[in-house]
C-alpha cells in the first residue's frame, strides 16, 4: 500500500492549491492508495475523510502538520487543535492518551 503521509489542500493551507476533491482525484490517478492530509495545524474533520474515502475508493487519512517550538511535527489521531499544542511534550502526551503517531 503507497501512502502520501504529509499532503495540503486549499482552502486550508497556503502550501497547496488543490482541494481535498482535488488531492484525492490526483492521488489516485498517480496510483496511490492514500493520502494523509495534514494542513498546517487544522484537522480534516474525520467524517469527512471517511465519505472522501467511500465517494472516491481511496484512503483518506485525517493528520494535522503541528507548528511546535522545535519546528513542524505530523500528528496522526487527533481531532482538533488545542492550546498548548505548540509545546512538543504537551502534544506528545495528547498523541500517545489517543492512541496516534
Amino acid at each position: 500500500m503507497i501512502i502520501d503521509l504529509h499532503t495540503h489542500t486549499q482552502p486550508a493551507s497556503d502550501d497547496s492549491s488543490m482541494t481535498l476533491a482535488e488531492l484525492v482525484v490526483g492521488a489516485k490517478a498517480a496510483g496511490l492508495d492514500g493520502v494523509c492530509v495534514t494542513d498546517h495545524d487544522r484537522f480534516l474533520d474525520p467524517k469527512v475523510a471517511e465519505e472522501m474515502t467511500a465517494e472516491y475508493d481511496l484512503l483518506v487519512v485525517p493528520g494535522c502538520e503541528v507548528t511546535t517550538e522545535e519546528g513542524h511535527l505530523l500528528v496522526f489521531g487527533l481531532t482538533e487543535y488545542v492550546f498548548g499544542m505548540h509545546s512538543t511534550a504537551f502534544l506528545r502526551s495528547m498523541v500517545e492518551e489517543a492512541g496516534g503517531a
